[in-house]
């Protein structure tokens, strides 16, 4: 059922990157899609979203735990979410020494060194084989991974569902409020991103490095960024949006843009 306009609420948001991020986080809790929220409690204070957000975000925060909280049965499944986070560390440090050895070789390359040349295209030929396997099972692996966590936890849910159904219209409610608040910020001229509202972290930091890296190269995404409020959705039963594209094979979410 749709909320009734004077019942919708709308937080001064400070950052609309911040926003934009929670609204993803708190819509894939409506499909035990879950991720941690420590970021939200900064954004929060840092002020990001308002101080009436604030008020609201204790209830909120209260019920995200409830759900992402695992019963014994499925304790084991923390091992496999720190086997997949090591994975994911191993690969950004193999492919930061792969791209290394490679441009050091082009380097000597180009600068008709055939000496010091030879020593790094003899460590390549030692070492290659065994970085091109460490990085594909670092890029694989997570992405099985998830794939076992998700599958456990979604046969969990189901099997369970009084234990989740009385926090649905809530989390819906408050995507809503959410999505209504970009529109209105929008419309006051709020548009720019400020900072990251995740806050340093060390694999974000390396892996939005390599972002910035290939999207220099191949010139990946430059349409969205250009388009700088889309947003991204795995669910779209809610008012006030477009949807831009829908999912595919690789990308399971909808990416949307917000409708004034």
């Amino acid at each position: 059922m749709a909320q009734k306009k004077s019942d919708r609420v709308v937080y001064d948001v400070k950052n609309l990157e911040t926003l934009k991020s929670l609204i993803f986080m708190i819509d894939a809790y409506r499909i035990h899609h879950y991720e941690e929220i420590a970021w939200v409690d900064r954004a929060v204070d840092r002020g990001d979203l308002g101080w009436r957000f604030r008020y609201d975000w204790d209830e909120i925060r209260t019920i995200l735990v409830d759900m992402a909280a695992l019963p014994k049965s499925l304790l084991h499944l923390l091992k496999w979410a720190n086997i997949q986070a090591y994975l994911k560390l191993i690969g950004l440090v193999m492919s930061t020494i792969m791209i290394g050895l490679v441009g050091i070789s082009l380097f000597f390359f180009w600068g008709r060194q055939p000496g010091s040349l030879a020593w790094t295209t003899t460590i390549l030929s030692y070492v290659a084989i065994p970085l091109i396997a460490v990085l594909i099972m670092s890029f694989a692996g997570p992405a099985l991974i998830a794939r076992k966590i998700y599958r456990e936890l979604s046969n969990y849910r189901e099997t369970h569902p009084e234990k989740f159904a009385r926090y649905e219209p809530r989390l819906k409610e408050t995507v809503q409020n959410l999505i209504d608040s970009l529109v209105h910020a929008i419309k006051k001229g709020k548009g720019k991103p400020s900072e990251s509202p995740l806050g340093p972290d060390l694999l974000e930091e390396a892996s939005s490095m390599y972002e910035r890296f290939f999207d220099r190269i191949v010139l990946r995404r430059r349409k969205k960024k250009e388009l700088k409020h889309y947003f991204d959705l795995f669910n779209i039963d809610y008012a006030r949006i477009t949807i831009v594209k829908k999912p595919t094979r690789l990308r399971r979410f909808y990416i949307v843009e917000p409708k004034p």
